[in-house]
């Protein structure tokens, strides 16, 4: 007979046995006690259909009735089939078929019932396990190929149990091995060569222990790397891996008395044993930092990439290690969020600020049920004749008990919770609604941008949300020109769809100006590619144009840029006179700012566009107000 394999994998002979619960046919062996197909029944056909199954070489038993087929499976008997004749199981059927499911949960029920008894025994058979059900008559070999159907249907499914056991079996050698290979090399961080976050907090631990015991404090930095994300999504893992290795080679490089290692992502640990709060200590960790931001070489490519630090001291901060890195992570976050400053330390108006931004965040879904959200206008004028050409839409949050809040105190908090794709299609609506109550006031075309954030973009939502909101506001394309307005690290190395998306709405006839140029990832190399038709120039740039030749050699090299690649210039941040005079004799198309009117809500906005139609082509009258405070010009 061929030998085939047992449901342990043990070479199993096939045969034919008669289960009666006392003896086999003498030429089955002790190998033949897991049959693959169980016949219970004397149907005529049976005798037939394990014949041709032997002659398969497929090993199967028989037993004439239900009792002696249950006996047979308490034996020890676990088919991967098995064909019962309804006929023949009487009241002791259920039974059967129930241990068979208990014995071996892959198995397949085959039930053969006459056409004739089907309406009988209905009821009965929705008590039955899960079963197939072959409506008789039927020829052995239409029972014959629904049993080897059947069988290869549950041996495939023991294959899949059996290999999912091996699978769970080589993870846990490999974690197993891992935790040794770990322990091997102290912790080593695999990306880094750093310790890793386990070893650099234990050595922390160490730190503590030996500071109490003696005068002077530990500092406990927190370094992170600016928009880290943007180096792994737009060029690779593998060129943020080689970042980090860099990092861990420049921070194990410095000459200091102190200790680094990994937390995780882009987040590093520095511990200073025996610092000195002041001015010195501020100078060291600014130098490691301009040590660390050296431009990152990635093959042909030179990335430059700003870090942060955020510092806490033990013992004043915290005398617990988790205390501490708690303290030093919020003022990384601080850190980062304050712009310029690349350093912060912790202290208790920051533990407060911390505090506002976590309720600030929790509030922000019951502010948008409850239409707490504002949008504020700020115009957009002409350097050469003063008419208003544009409007760009500014998010304000109206807090019950916070007042007016501008974007900068929970824009980020937006991207963070999910809930800026939801925000930011209301605010499309919002102003689409509004530009239509504007377009019948209107003697010219008026541009209405609104600022989106890059993971607005990515998904390939925003397009078809733009152009919903602008045809359900009945939108005039020729007299209301819709702008979306992004920052230039959208395009460090544009994917996700962010691409995609803004070339649908160029398509659809919106226009693209790039944000804040000139104060991110530069783009340079990319501008003749990308769908863009402004650059909007950053108001550090124009701060000091009137009276600075480096600032006005800088503004004439972006206008000289955009007029070469054919794009619009607008000056951000214009507050006095004489920066709109240095603009008008750089070429700068477009200016907004203080000097012609704040954002406002969207009746004064409407005011002013009445009386600058009124005006006709005199322009208006510019402001001579004392500049608003810094937080409501974005």
């Amino acid at each position: 007979m061929p030998m085939l394999p047992g449901r342990t994998g043990t070479p199993v002979r096939a045969g034919r046995c008669v289960l009666d619960g006392r003896q086999r046919e003498s030429e089955m062996d002790e190998t033949t006690q897991c049959p693959a197909v169980l016949l219970v029944g004397a149907a005529p056909d049976f005798e037939a259909v394990a014949a041709a199954l032997l002659e398969r070489g497929v090993r199967c038993a028989q037993a004439a009735d239900a009792g002696r087929a249950l006996a047979g499976l308490e034996g020890g008997a676990t088919p991967l089939v098995v064909l019962a004749d309804a006929g023949g199981l009487g009241e002791r059927g259920g039974h059967v078929l129930a241990r068979a499911a208990a014995l071996a949960p892959e198995a397949r029920l085959l039930l053969l019932c006459p056409a004739e008894a089907l309406a009988g025994i209905a009821g009965a058979l929705n008590a039955l396990p899960p079963h197939r059900l072959l409506v008789g008559p039927c020829p052995p070999e239409r029972l014959l190929e629904a049993v080897l159907v059947a069988l290869a249907e549950a041996e495939a499914l023991v294959e899949r149990r059996r290999l999912a056991r091996r699978l769970a079996r080589s993870r846990a050698a490999l974690r197993r091995l891992g935790a040794r290979l770990q322990a091997h090399t102290g912790g080593l961080d695999s990306v880094s060569g750093l310790p890793g976050p386990a070893h650099i907090l234990a050595r922390l631990d160490e730190l503590l222990r030996m500071q109490r015991a003696r005068p002077g404090m530990v500092a406990v930095a927190c370094l992170g790397v600016d928009d880290f994300r943007l180096v792994n999504e737009n060029l690779g893992r593998e060129a943020g891996n080689a970042v980090l290795a860099e990092l861990g080679a420049r921070l194990r490089g410095l000459e200091l008395d102190a200790e680094a290692g990994r937390l995780d992502g882009d987040r590093f640990l520095l511990l200073l044993p025996d610092a000195r709060p002041g001015a010195g200590l501020e100078r060291l960790l600014e130098n490691v930092l301009a040590q660390l931001s050296r431009p990152f070489v990635l093959g042909e490519r030179s990335l430059q990439l700003g870090l942060h630090a955020g510092v806490a001291l033990a013992p004043r901060d915290g005398q617990a290690a988790a205390v501490l890195l708690n303290h030093a992570e919020s003022a990384l976050h601080q850190a980062k969020r304050g712009g310029q400053r690349r350093l912060v330390f912790y202290s208790d108006d920051l533990a407060r600020s911390a505090s506002v931004r976590f309720a600030l965040r929790s509030e922000l879904p019951a502010a948008l049920e409850r239409g707490e959200f504002r949008v504020h206008y700020q115009p957009r004028v002409s350097v050469r004749d003063g008419r208003i050409v544009g409007v760009e839409a500014l998010l304000r949050w109206q807090h019950p008990l916070r007042g007016l809040l501008p974007p900068a105190e929970f824009l980020h908090l937006l991207e963070e919770s999910g809930l800026i794709r939801p925000v930011g299609e209301w605010l499309l609506e919002e102003v689409c609604a509004q530009a239509r109550r504007w377009q019948e006031l209107l003697d010219r075309p008026l541009h209405v941008a609104v600022n989106v954030s890059p993971l607005q973009l990515h998904g390939g939502r925003f397009a078809e949300a733009l152009a919903a909101a602008r045809s359900r506001a009945g939108l005039d394309a020729r007299r209301i020109v819709l702008e979306v307005e992004i920052t230039e690290n959208l395009f460090l190395d544009p994917r996700d769809g962010a691409l995609e998306e803004l070339q649908a709405l160029r398509a659809a006839g919106v226009k693209i100006a790039i944000d804040d140029f000139g104060t991110g990832y530069s783009v340079l190399a990319q501008l003749t590619r990308l769908p863009i038709d402004y650059l909007k120039i950053d108001r550090s740039f124009v701060l000091d144009v009137a009276v600075s030749a480096e600032a006005r050699s800088l503004v004439r090299a972006i206008t000289a840029l955009a007029r070469g690649l054919h794009l619009a210039v607008v000056a951000e941040g214009i507050e006095l006179p004489e920066q709109l005079g240095a603009l008008r004799a750089l070429d700068c198309e477009e200016f907004q700012g203080f000097l012609f009117s704040r954002p406002l809500v969207a009746e004064r906005l409407g005011a002013l566009l009445a009386a600058d139609v009124r005006a006709g082509g005199a322009g208006l009258v510019l402001r001579h107000e004392p500049a608003y405070e810094e937080p409501f010009y974005r």
